[in-house]
């Protein structure tokens, strides 16, 4: 079927059997099967005995990722590192590709179902390109220590759960990084406003918004170290 949609010079040199079994076999089974559910799988252990499962069997997630075969290398590759390290000895090595391997399994099911809420609609969100290009900017800034998600998952080893470490705290420091932008902004709006005393006074007794709009508008000794504490564990995490 394939071919005769697709390849229909390739298709017209076939024999005629070739072109008849396409159409009464394939064609009416592709029309006649019902589209089946998608499912995701975890599960924990990866072993029984001396038996164990990797890939889809481990696994299974849903396609909007497209990680699906990769994840089942990914378990092969980390087997047979395994397999080196223990000098192939099972007993250490199956409880080790568990405790390793189910934890990122985990992972890139949720990520692969997240994905999926993420291109039925998240893209067409402001919110959604401002944090792209956010990302851009700050990964081609810090290379090591700022990749995007979707390179972490997609061309580097990183361990899917790692993966989705390193996108929490990235929400942290930039949720933390627009607090004290914010805060920065509305205090200097507040010195152009009011008498710095009376301003002090006045945000002393508020909430706790207002105390740190206090302790930013006293000085700019604060907002610095806020700034250096991003930075500095900015670049601490790519050690």
């Amino acid at each position: 079927m394939f071919v005769l949609f697709f390849f229909p010079t390739i298709a017209y040199k076939c024999p005629q059997h070739t072109l008849s079994y396409y159409r009464n076999h394939l064609v009416k089974s592709f029309m006649d099967t019902k589209p089946s559910s998608l499912i995701s799988v975890k599960c924990k252990p990866y072993h029984s005995g001396r038996a164990v499962i990797m890939g889809d069997a481990a696994h299974a997630m849903v396609p909007f990722y497209g990680q699906g075969m990769n994840a089942g290398f990914l378990d092969c590759l980390m087997f047979h590192e395994l397999m080196d390290q223990y000098n192939d000895n099972f007993d250490l090595v199956l409880p080790a590709f568990t405790k390793m391997m189910q934890p990122n399994g985990e992972a890139i099911v949720d990520l692969a179902a997240y994905n999926y809420i993420e291109m039925r609609h998240l893209v067409n969100t402001w919110s959604y390109y401002f944090r792209k290009k956010m990302d851009n900017f700050l990964y081609r800034l810090m290379p090591n220590s700022w990749v995007p998600r979707y390179t972490m998952v997609t061309f580097t080893l990183t361990p899917y759960s790692k993966c989705i470490e390193h996108r929490d705290w990235q929400d942290k420091m930039l949720t933390r990084a627009a607090w004290i932008g914010g805060t920065t902004i509305v205090a200097m709006a507040l010195c152009a406003v009011l008498p710095l005393a009376q301003m002090e006074d006045y945000l002393e007794h508020s909430t706790r918004i207002g105390r740190t709009f206090s302790r930013v508008v006293r000085g700019t000794k604060s907002h610095l170290g806020y700034s250096q504490f991003f930075l500095r564990h900015a670049w601490r995490y790519s050690d």
